[in-house]
């Protein structure tokens, strides 16, 4: 192959990922998903990643209770995370194809569920569940502390 020819081919080749890595960019940052309670109650937005964007309550969220309340945006944002997954999966599958990246992506993905009956079905005026009794002491043992080897570090000078 003549080097000229080679070198067009490679910059050609170059020019087309640099267009599909923007293409890419470009629909991943529009893979925000929006979920909500199924009276509407509570509605949420999350990014691509999963991060929260937007949480709208609505005039009914005043009937529910605190425990209520906090269940509910808790299962529709795990709707929304789930939703963004699944989204960033289908805009990377046409260029992840049959990759070990793509089967990454795709182990992971979390499982599509159902709304969950129990937060979404009953009354808006049912009450709190009875408080759970204070949870045990954690018997796990504690990681060992380093011994100090080396002198104090100026505070400047610690990554905390």
């Amino acid at each position: 192959m003549d080097p000229q020819q080679w070198l067009d081919d490679f910059q050609r080749r170059i020019g087309d990922m640099a267009e599909k890595s923007a293409s890419l960019q470009e629909e991943l940052a529009g893979a925000n998903a929006t979920a909500s309670s199924p009276d509407g109650t509570v509605v949420v937005t999350v990014s691509p990643t999963g991060a929260l964007l937007d949480l709208d309550l609505g005039k009914r969220i005043t009937e529910y209770s605190p425990t209520r309340i906090k269940q509910m945006i808790l299962d529709v944002a795990g709707q929304a995370q789930r939703q963004a997954a699944h989204q960033v999966a289908e805009v990377f599958a046409p260029y992840g194809g049959d990759t070990e990246a793509m089967r990454l992506i795709n182990r992971h993905l979390p499982p599509d569920d159902d709304e969950p009956e129990s937060v979404f079905t009953a009354a808006p005026e049912d009450s709190d569940p009875a408080p759970s009794a204070p949870s045990a002491p954690s018997t796990r043992p504690r990681p060992e502390s380093r011994p100090d080897d080396e002198e104090e570090t100026d505070e400047d000078e610690r990554p905390w």
